[in-house]
């Protein structure tokens, strides 16, 4: 075991930063997805998770591409646009309402609101993940699915919006 020096407290608190982020990233937020397959009919919460953010993805790519002009957060995400991130919101929440076929016992009203919060969670983490790669400076989190940004670039939203899912006694 190598014992680690630290010149200054700002090296020290980066090392710690990363540290943290690494417990986060890799135990804390699939830890959601596994709270999710444990619920009752948890399959099909995590199926209704995946069409909400990836309803998203899709709705902000189409919308952004055809009319978005009023970038969010250049510096961190050049191509997002205001006009694409509400497109994935409306997607998102269509996502939810599509849910309500095969959580029909679930009410309307309570998966829309999922689709649009699950849909917000899931664009911090799409930014979120896009900071991590502007600090670490690489184009591409990994090589497995070149041109969709790795595989983090895809799971990302699924690991944020996780969060957000209900559990048995919660309001929805």
């Amino acid at each position: 075991l190598t014992q680690k020096k630290f010149d200054d407290i700002q090296h020290l608190s980066f090392f710690q930063a990363r540290s943290i982020m690494g417990i986060f990233y890799l135990g804390l937020l699939p830890s959601f997805l596994y709270q999710i397959l444990e619920l009752p009919q948890g399959t099909t919460w995590f199926v209704a998770l995946l069409f909400i953010v990836f309803g998203g993805d899709v709705g902000a790519y189409l919308v952004g591409v055809q009319i978005g002009k009023h970038k969010i957060m250049p510096a961190i995400s050049p191509k997002k646009s205001w006009e694409g991130s509400i497109g994935g919101l409306i997607f998102s929440m269509a996502a939810g309402f599509g849910a309500s076929y095969f959580l029909p016992t679930v009410p309307l009203s309570g998966l829309i609101a999922l689709g649009l919060v699950g849909g917000i969670v899931a664009q911090f983490g799409d930014f979120f993940e896009s900071l991590l790669k502007r600090i670490a400076d690489v184009k591409d989190s990994g090589k497995l699915m070149p041109g969709h940004g790795g595989v983090l670039d895809r799971v990302d939203g699924i690991l944020f919006a996780s969060m957000v899912f209900p559990d048995p006694g919660g309001p929805i």
